[in-house]
């Protein structure tokens, strides 16, 4: 089920008619929400509201991915990062596209929008293969890793969010 609400939280409405397997990042931009996740049986799928969440509809995925687990939003662009892919939207999540770069390997548990920098995206994950964050500056097309504990440091970035392009937070 999907709930949206407007007026800081008001109201409640649930939507009946969304349901999934799996629903586990949500994030909203100028015109449009996406939530990522997957249904049993079907894999990865993107679902793309543009009325408030009052109906969703699936976006186009030109990969698909094990499963998508965290989505972030900014302008009309979104990120999507999941198990070993991760994909971005410069279509305000109509279709979604496998992004490349040595940042967008690995399985991901976070995407945030850098609210600062138009096009700026961050990922964290768990056992990303650079121990660190993955950051993209041309809406998710491309990212390059960034390691903040050091090639050989066992600790990872699993968790994030990315406030200003100067300002990070992961844990």
């Amino acid at each position: 089920l999907a709930c949206a609400t407007t007026a800081f939280a008001g109201s409640w409405t649930v939507n009946a008619n969304f349901t999934a397997s799996v629903a586990m990042g949500v994030a909203a931009a100028d015109d449009f929400a996406v939530i990522a996740g997957g249904d049993s049986g079907t894999g990865a799928i993107m679902w793309r509201s543009t009325d408030q969440g009052a109906t969703w509809g699936e976006a186009n995925l030109d990969a698909k991915p094990l499963m998508l687990m965290a989505t972030g939003a900014s302008g009309k662009s979104a990120v999507a990062s999941g198990m070993f892919t991760v994909v971005h939207s410069t279509d305000s999540g109509v279709s979604f596209t496998k992004s490349t770069g040595t940042g967008a390997e690995g399985p991901c548990q976070s995407a945030s929008a850098f609210r600062d920098t138009a096009g700026a995206f961050g990922i964290t994950g768990e056992a990303l293969l650079f121990n660190g964050v993955g950051v993209s500056t041309n809406d998710g097309s491309t990212f390059t890793a960034s390691s903040i504990w050091g090639e050989n440091s066992t600790y990872a970035a699993r968790y994030g969010t990315f406030p200003t392009s100067t300002t990070w937070s992961v844990s």
